[in-house]
């Protein structure tokens, strides 16, 4: 289609990437695909990139650069798509992004699946496109789309709205690792929202939590302090605040304890 931006490499430089060059791209690629699998939030994503980058004494640009002219090597678009949909190293240029996620959906890439159902929503504002994009993600393993899925299913957005599908891809997706999924599960077993109260899964699933965000300590602090789905243990109540303060959150213990 005539208007639709173009995929390929844009730049003017066609001078052959030097192998530290290549290296590099590759270490950021990586840190981007580990950081889409483990179901990271996009700034820390961004952030973890940016760190690495620094590292280098390069910038985002010099970064993008490099993957624009690698842009025929389809293991780089959905790297390329991220880049144009989250500002990195270039505007900001969410049809590009697409294009990129759609191109790597299309090949079964899930992270490309993903992506291109939620760009194709933020774009285009296709419901129907975005939706069957985010469900093949999710069918593959992808954490984010499956926590997608719970909320459009659960709101009737982009979906009709269906009670039990929503609850099967929240425990999907907390299953597969998704930070807000674990605490939302946890919460709904916690209150016996649209699942039978059970404390002792809640506090399963407000555990888990911790393997994707250390700060979350402070809830089973709570668990154990108040005997919310398990024994009340002072000794592991301290401990909970102590690893939640290690972590950076700031807990006045005596707040709670005394």
């Amino acid at each position: 289609m005539g208007d639709e931006p173009s995929t390929h490499a844009t730049t003017t430089d066609y001078t052959p990437l030097k192998s530290y060059e290549i290296a590099l791209l590759e270490e950021v690629h990586q840190k981007f695909i580990n950081g889409k699998i483990a179901c990271k939030p996009t700034h820390a994503i961004y952030s973890e990139m940016q760190a690495l980058i620094g590292s280098k004494n390069r910038s985002s640009k010099y970064v993008y650069n490099i993957a624009e002219k690698c842009a025929d090597q389809s293991k780089y678009w959905t790297l390329l798509a991220y880049f144009n949909d989250e500002g990195f190293g270039t505007p900001k240029n969410r049809h590009c992004a697409f294009q990129y996620y759609k191109k790597a959906a299309e090949l079964g890439d899930p992270i490309g699946q993903e992506g291109a159902g939620f760009s194709k929503f933020e774009a285009f504002r296709d419901d129907k496109e975005a939706h069957d994009w985010t469900l093949n993600a999710a069918k593959a393993g992808m954490g984010l789309a499956a926590y997608k899925l719970y909320s459009d299913y659960g709101f009737g957005h982009k979906a009709e709205k269906n009670e039990l599908l929503s609850i099967y891809w929240l425990k999907r997706s907390a299953e597969i690792g998704h930070l807000e999924a674990r605490l939302d599960l946890g919460e709904r077993y916690k209150l016996g929202i649209q699942v039978p109260k059970d404390l002792r899964k809640s506090f399963y699933w407000y555990k888990r939590s911790l393997e994707v965000n250390p700060k979350k300590a402070i809830i089973l602090a709570f668990c154990y302090i108040r005997g919310k789905g398990t024994a009340v243990d002072y000794h592991e109540t301290l401990k909970y605040f102590r690893y939640a303060k290690k972590h950076g959150l700031p807990v006045n213990l005596k707040e709670h304890v005394s």
